[in-house]
Formats: C-alpha cells, sequence, structure tokens
C-alpha cells in the first residue's frame, strides 16, 4: 500500500493499493501544485510496480530444475514410495495446490513420528527391504554400513539395479557403494547403470575410476577378467589408461602432427563451422604475414617482440603453413588477394554488402577447395590441441606426455563439446584398432598372454613340487607339458579372409616408397600371396596378408604352419615385394597341402624357413606367487622392481593355457544356450526378470537322478536341493501321471515320498533356483550340481601328506636336484591353468663338475632353484613324509 505524505504538510488521504492509483491526469489542471507533484508520483510509481510484477511473474512462469535429489523423490513417487538414505534433515516435496490448482514445493522434516532422526535412514532401508518401498536413494553419507542385497531372509528379494548417477573419484569408495547391493547370502546379484553421457570430456571421469579398478588387486586378481574388475561391474570399455590406450594416443598425436588425410572417423554437418574456424584462422594468420614487409614466407618467422603465447602460436602456424599444408598455404594467399578470404567474406555480411545465403555458398566452396588441397581434419586438430596446451614438443623430457592417456582426457574437458565428441571419437577409433588388432594376434589380455592355436592339449602327467618346505607344506607347484599345434587351417584361414574381403580400409599415398636399393613398394593390399621363388624346392609358400589401414603401422600375416603373427609393415616390405598375389581358389588348394606338410614337431622344418606346426612347452602353474622371485631368478633374469628391470626383453611370460577340448565344450555350450533363448522351452519369471529353463513333467524310471528342490517355510522359507533316488509304480496315486510314488533325497539329510504333482512342482522350483545362480555370474554346470558329500575327517582339510618320488633309500643326484623337492602329483589335469612360461630356448650353463652343458630354459630354472634351496636348508619331500609320518598324517 502506498500512503501519501508530504515533506511541508500532512494530508488525510488514506493509503490506497497501487493498482488502484487513478493512471488519468485529466484533474492535473484543477489541482495544486504540491497535489499535481503528488500525482505524478504515485502514477510513476504504479508504473514501475507493474513493470516489477511483470517481472516477477515471469520468474514465477521459469521452468527451473528442481534440486536433483527431490526431483528423484517426487518423480519416483514421493516419500510414500522412495527410501531416502541420506545426510539432510530436510527436503523439498511436491503437493498440489486445489487454492493454486497447481503443484507446489513444500519444505518438511525427515523426521518419523516413531523414529528420532539418528535412526531415519535405518528407518528407510527396512522400509525397502521389506518392499514397502520399491525404491531407494543413496548418497555417499549412506554407502557404508547399509546392506540393500537382495537378501534370502527379507520380503524384498526383487533383483535389484543400481544406477550410479556420479562415480566417486576413488575406487575403494566406488566398491564400498556399489557393495551396498552385492552382498554374501543374495538370492540374484544386482545390475550396474551408470549415467555418462556422450560428452567426450566426461569420459575421462569414468576412465579413471575404471583405471583405479584395474590397479586393486583384490579385486582384478591379474587378470581382465575377473568379476570384481572394472569390466565385472560394466566399466571395462572405459578402461583406456593402459598400454593399448597409450599406443593409440601416440599413434593419434603422431598422425595428427604429421596431417595424415587417413579418414578414421565419419565427419557429420556438425563438422563444417570447425573447417570454417580453422580456415578463418590460416587465412587471419596470412594476412597478418602479408601486410608485413617482405614475402609472407619470410615473415611466418617469429619476432623479437612476441611473447611466449604468441611466438608458440607463430611456431605451429608456420610448421603447418611451410611445412605439410605448404600447398594449402600457397593457395590461400591467393585466394586473399582475390579477396576470397574467410574473414572478408565474413565481412560482407557484417555490412550486409551481401546476403548470408550467398557468402554461404562461397565459404562453402573455399572450404571444399581447400580440403583438396591438404585442410583435413588433422589439421583442425593442430589448432585444438593448442588451445588446451598440448604441443607437438611435449614429446622430450624424462616423461613422455605424448603417451599420458589421462593428461589428455584431462586436457579434452577445456574444448567446447563439438571439439571433444570429434577428438574423443578419433582417440577412440583408434583405440579400437588396437585392440582388434591384438585379439586377432591372441595377445589381448592384461599381464596374460593366451597360448593360441589349432589344437592345445596337455601331455601326460605333470610334475608336482614343494618348494618352500615347512613354510608352504600344502602349496604345490606344478611343471605341465602343453603341446601345441601353431598351424592354421584352409577354413579358419578362409574365414579370416572372408571377414576382411570387401572391408575397404583407408589408405594414404604415405604408405608408398622407395627402399634402400631404389625400389618403389606399394600399399600392402589385404589377400592371398604366394612365394615363387625357386631356392623354395619343397613347394611354394602361401600368405594370407590383412592391412587393417593406414591407422596402424602393423598388418596380419597368417601361414599354415605357423598361424598368425602381426609384423610390422616398414619391416615386411622386402618380404611382401617377393610375393605374387593369387586368387582364393589357388591359394586354398596350396594352403592345404603346406597344412599337412606342416604336420611336424617344430624343429623339423619341412623345407628352408618352415618349420613344424608341433610345439611342447612347459608351464608353471599352481601356488607359484609365493616363489615366482626365485623362480625368475633362478631363469638370469633380475627381479622386477619399482624401477624396472635390467633386462629390457623378459625370459619369461605369465600365459593362460586351456585345451582344445575344454574351448569346443564352452562354444557348445554358448551355442546351446543362444539356441535356448528364443525356444519355447523357456519361460520368465516376471517378479525377477530371470529366464528359466523349462522343467520337463517327470515320466518316471527316467528320473531318477535329476535335481529337485523343496522351500521350508518353518524355518525362514530356506530351500533345499536334493534328486529324485528311485521311482516305484506302487499302483498308488492313480489320479497322477504317471502314478506311482517318487523318492526324493535332499542336501538336509531328509528322504521324502512324492507324487508326480509335487515332484513336478519340486523340479520347477530347483529350475528357478539354477537360473539364479546362473545369472547371478555362476557356470551352469556348477549351479546345477544335486549330489553333496561331507567330510567328517577335519584333519584332511588341514594338510595333504606328501608323498616324495624318491625313496628313503635312494641317493640324491647331484644333477639333479629338483627331483628331492618333487612329490607324486595326485588329482585331475584341469581343463585349463594360468601360469609362468619360460622361453623355448635352449640355454648353456654349468653342471656339478663345471662342465658346459645345453638344456632347455625350464630345466636351468628346475636347477638352479633346487640348487639354492639345497643350500639355504629347505626341507625336501623326503624329509616332510617323515614329518607327516611322525605326526600322523597319511598319504
Amino acid at each position: 500500500n502506498i500512503k501519501k505524505a508530504s515533506s511541508t504538510r500532512k494530508t488525510n488521504r488514506k493509503g490506497i493499493p497501487w493498482d488502484e492509483i487513478p493512471l488519468d491526469e485529466v484533474e492535473l489542471a484543477t489541482m495544486s501544485r504540491v497535489d499535481r507533484a503528488d500525482l505524478r508520483r504515485m502514477i510513476d510509481y504504479r508504473k514501475s510496480a507493474e513493470r516489477v510484477k511483470k517481472w516477477l511473474d515471469t520468474v514465477d512462469d521459469l521452468a527451473l530444475p528442481a534440486n536433483p535429489l527431490d526431483r528423484l523423490l517426487n518423480e519416483l513417487g514421493g516419500p510414500d514410495k522412495v527410501a531416502e538414505l541420506t545426510g539432510r534433515k530436510t527436503r523439498q516435496v511436491k503437493i498440489f495446490d486445489p487454492i493454486k490448482n497447481k503443484d507446489i514445493y513444500v519444505y518438511e522434516k525427515r523426521r518419523s513420528e516413531d523414529a528420532p532422526m539418528d535412526e531415519i535412514n535405518i528407518e528407510e532401508k527396512n522400509m525397502f527391504q521389506k518392499g514397502v518401498k520399491k525404491f531407494a536413494i543413496l548418497s555417499e553419507a549412506a554407502s557404508t554400513g547399509i546392506s540393500l542385497q537382495a537378501d534370502k531372509r527379507v520380503k524384498n528379494q526383487r533383483r535389484r539395479v543400481h544406477i550410479t548417477l556420479e562415480l566417486p573419484w576413488s575406487a575403494d569408495k566406488a566398491i564400498q557403494q556399489l557393495g551396498r547391493t552385492h552382498r554374501s547370502n543374495q538370492v540374484s546379484g544386482p545390475q550396474y547403470k551408470f549415467l555418462i553421457s556422450e560428452v567426450g570430456g566426461e569420459k575421462r571421469f569414468a576412465s579413471a575410476v575404471a583405471r583405479r579398478l584395474a590397479l586393486l588387486g583384490a579385486l582384478t586378481q591379474g587378470d581382465r577378467r575377473a568379476t570384481g574388475s572394472a569390466n565385472g561391474i560394466g566399466l571395462g570399455n572405459f578402461d583406456m589408461d593402459n598400454i593399448y590406450g597409450k599406443r593409440a594416443l601416440g599413434k593419434m598425436y603422431d598422425m595428427i602432427w604429421q596431417c595424415s588425410t587417413v579418414s578414421v572417423i565419419e565427419l557429420d554437418e556438425d563438422a563444417s563451422p570447425l573447417f570454417v574456424e580453422g580456415l578463418k584462422a590460416i587465412d587471419e594468420h596470412l594476412q597478418d604475414a602479408m601486410a608485413c614487409h617482405g614475402h609472407w614466407t619470410d615473415n611466418l618467422s617469429l619476432h623479437d617482440t612476441d611473447s611466449k603465447e604468441e611466438a608458440t602460436y607463430a611456431d605451429l602456424m608456420r610448421a603447418l603453413l611451410l611445412g605439410r599444408c605448404k600447398r594449402l598455404a600457397q593457395e590461400r594467399v591467393k585466394a586473399i588477394e582475390e579477396g576470397r578470404s574467410v574473414p572478408s567474406l565474413l565481412q560482407r555480411v557484417a555490412d550486409q554488402s551481401e546476403n548470408v545465403a550467398s557468402i554461404k555458398e562461397k565459404i562453402d566452396a573455399e572450404i571444399e577447395a581447400s580440403k583438396s588441397i591438404g585442410l583435413s581434419f588433422t589439421v583442425l586438430c593442430n589448432f585444438w590441441l593448442y588451445d588446451v596446451g598440448i604441443l607437438q614438443n611435449d614429446s622430450g623430457g624424462r616423461s613422455n606426455k605424448t603417451r599420458d592417456v589421462s593428461r589428455f582426457l584431462n586436457r579434452l574437458l577445456g574444448m567446447n563439446l563439438n571439439r571433444q565428441r570429434y577428438m574423443f571419437d578419433y582417440f577412440v577409433a583408434l583405440l579400437s584398432s588396437e585392440i582388434n588388432e591384438a585379439k586377432t594376434a591372441g595377445r589381448y589380455d592384461v599381464g596374460i598372454k593366451n597360448i593360441t592355436g589349432h589344437n592345445i592339449e596337455f601331455i601326460g602327467t605333470p610334475r608336482s613340487f614343494c618348494f618352500r618346505g615347512l613354510d608352504g607344506r600344502d602349496e604345490r607347484v606344478a611343471l605341465y607339458s602343453v603341446k601345441i599345434d601353431h598351424g592354421l587351417s584352409c577354413e579358419e584361414a578362409m574365414k579370416s579372409y572372408e571377414e576382411y574381403e570387401g572391408t575397404v580400409v583407408p589408405t594414404s599415398s604415405s604408405q608408398r616408397g622407395w627402399n634402400r636399393r631404389g625400389v618403389r613398394y606399394e600399399a600392402i593390399k589385404t589377400g592371398f600371396y604366394v612365394d615363387e621363388r625357386p631356392y623354395l624346392r619343397g613347394g611354394k609358400k602361401v600368405f594370407l596378408i590383412i592391412n587393417p589401414g593406414a591407422h596402424t603401422d602393423k598388418c596380419l600375416v597368417l601361414r599354415p604352419n605357423t598361424g598368425r603373427k602381426t609384423v610390422n609393415k616398414i619391416s615386411y616390405r622386402e618380404t611382401y615385394n617377393n610375393l605374387t598375389r593369387t586368387n582364393p581358389d589357388r591359394a586354398q588348394r596350396l594352403w592345404e597341402r603346406e597344412f599337412e606338410l606342416a604336420d611336424l614337431p617344430y624343429n623339423q622344418p619341412y623345407q628352408f624357413s618352415c618349420p613344424g606346426r608341433h610345439l611342447e612347452t612347459k608351464v608353471f602353474a599352481g601356488k607359484i606367487v609365493p616363489v615366482l622371485a626365485k623362480l625368475i631368478k633362478a631363469s638370469g633374469e633380475s627381479v622386477s622392481t619399482e624401477y624396472g628391470s635390467s633386462s629390457n626383453k623378459k625370459n619369461y611370460s605369465v600365459v593362460r593355457v586351456e585345451s582344445s577340448d575344454a574351448m569346443k565344450r564352452d562354444q557348445l555350450s554358448q551355442e546351446s544356450a543362444e539356441s535356448s533363448q528364443g525356444a519355447e522351452t523357456e519361460m520368465v519369471d516376471a517378479k525377477k526378470g530371470l529366464v528359466i529353463s523349462h522343467a520337463d513333467p517327470v515320466e518316471g524310471e527316467e528320473d531318477v537322478g535329476r535335481g529337485i528342490a523343496r522351500r521350508m517355510e518353518k524355518i525362514g522359507g530356506c530351500i533345499f536341493r536334493g534328486e529324485i533316488a528311485k521311482y516305484r509304480n506302487d499302483g498308488g496315486n492313480q489320479e497322477c501321471d504317471p502314478p506311482g510314488t517318487f523318492f526324493a533325497s535332499f542336501s538336509n539329510g531328509a528322504k521324502l515320498k512324492m507324487d508326480a504333482a509335487q515332484a513336478n512342482k519340486a523340479r520347477k522350483l530347483y529350475q528357478k533356483e539354477v537360473a539364479k545362480l546362473v545369472d547371478a555370474g555362476m557356470p551352469e554346470e556348477s549351479a546345477s550340481v544335486t549330489k553333496f558329500e561331507c567330510c567328517t575327517d577335519l584333519t584332511s582339510l588341514k594338510h595333504t601328506a606328501c608323498e616324495p618320488i624318491l625313496s628313503a633309500m635312494e641317493d640324491q643326484n647331484p644333477e639333479q636336484y629338483e627331483v628331492n623337492y618333487e612329490e607324486k602329483f595326485s588329482g585331475k589335469v584341469p581343463d585349463s591353468i594360468v601360469g609362468l612360461q619360460f622361453q623355448d630356448t635352449t640355454v648353456a650353463m654349468s653342471d656339478v663338475h663345471g662342465n658346459s652343458i645345453d638344456v632347455e630354459m625350464w630345466e636351468k630354472v628346475l636347477m638352479n632353484l633346487a640348487s639354492d634351496l639345497l643350500r639355504s636348508g629347505i626341507l625336501t619331500t623326503r624329509q616332510l613324509s617323515s614329518l607327516d609320518k611322525a605326526e600322523g598324517f597319511s598319504k
């Protein structure tokens, strides 16, 4: 309300609302001077108040985003349906106001009527676990000490879907948060969903967490396929700060600074403004050089008056315009002289001397002409990297910054979103190329090398050793003999050829050149080749060469006797120039012939420089970690420290060996699972989203041994598994199909009689429980176990008696000291192992008499290790066996 007042006298006029102040100035002529001034002031006030009200109404109508936490809570149904586990005391809740006829937000306390504030999160958690509230929102304040998994002991056993809106910086905090829904005694494991936008810079945060998870040894177990690693929770694609990421980044920088014309990614319409920006920058720099006295090429040099930033930019421009883009610079100088430069064209739009459509058409023409003479995507990348402080001379110094993936992703945040997207896509394309190349060559893993071949099998019984005496009486190191067929069959070669046939790979003129003898060579092309040189008396050699493209300096060479091998393109030019390209039909006949000729041991070549296919190697496996340093030292290799190893090339590697039979079984089971997904014999549990194999109805005697399950409601709904032990057609249960009685035994010792209907129900429950375990990540073979054995001799669980190779009456052979630590192998040869492989080479060493002898590397390791252990006083297996007998342990 406005009250009329005068600085000189009081009036009897009462206050009136501002919107009732009259705007009519007709009565001003009859008013006194003081009243006229008073009325004008009131009119001005009303007009100002109307403007303020209009602004306030506009603000009220703005659709401003709500607090993210409050919005989530309200969008999911409000406090009655959402359990909030946070550290805040108040929240905004959306309610409907019938007076205003719209939704409004009100503040309310999170205090419950029955519980104090410090127990509110516990109460909310219990409501979620009981199923009263279907959603739960957690903050970092509630990321520890609260269990929200699908526990068997709670009512809400639905599978959890854990959505992470923001990843924490710390890997252990990430595991702490994700572990709220993934704990022991759960019915099924959770599904993890991570909200990460397509902005290239944001991938940097996911990459940081994935990298830290990879370094968390308790989870990764030294294997990229470990279930607790970044791959296991869905962040494997963001682990870019590894050896493949470093290679891809270095390759990307090299291609950018060389202004490569290779097309690695496809550019859409959004890239057009970026080309305009880049050409405008070039034209402006050339205009400044042309405006100075002398030739423009001389004026591109640095000036004494340039600041450090100007000198860096001038150095970049000079390297581009007088180097890789010299032809482009010459044409742009002509365009500037003819008034066709981008700045001059844009100035015409500003001066309104020409319309926008006409200028756009001319600029597009200049862009297309410039692309044909050197203006490429990589030229633009030079400017973008300069803007964020990444320069070509960063490769010097003690640390190579051009291989620092974390630094690149950090600097990526300094670019606008459009540049970020293209730069990140460029990097990811090269990273994918590196990974695919490693997978094709069988080298893709983190720290572990996969042994691949046409056929892999374990030979004989492995040798077992106990190298730690009393400190590791139950720690066995096994030495496995592995036979590898390195050959590549004609069917596998044709399959690889068909995968790449018709694939247009990017090429570049930079792939062509001259060798040191002055002979011109062409770019390597994918296809079959034959070596027909006359010195090959055993027949022609056939090759399959696959060139992934100009974005990589490697190509894949496939041979019938040695399989797949990745080679450097430059070093392979000499061999490539001696080959003759042939058609697939002829190559297939030659391939089959050479594959048969190569059916020999590796040390028996079937012709010059062509070894046989079969190689036998040795792999140490078992409990090798406690003696790893001693094994490496026994090979003559220096143990790596935090400062690196003294040897540039190690003579050992960590390998994974999986027999061909096991791989075939895995492939068949995978194909069976994939084919059964669309079959009608499956059903879906609507509550938990599990795909459950249909349990065939019981028929009688043939159902003996099949798995069943039984729920015990009296003891908390626990489920016991068992099997049908016997079926008898005793004339009972005639109303069922089949009639008779099924005798079932369960894991808790219970034995029950069932009719066909009860047996069918037990079979369905069993299939449902198996599906839960498979869905949680357990192999189906392990999840389907129905028999359980109990061990009553607890002493056998603590220690296994040692059974040495040498008897008590045998003397030690000084040339075979390792036999002193060898024992008889007991157990089954596994289908796959992960262990330590030493180079398959023959080395010279001295025996006990000082004579030089030639032995295999693995033999040298055993001999040196056993000698060191004997000198150190480590008990032999014969001494351990005597000790076991004295302590009452049997074999």
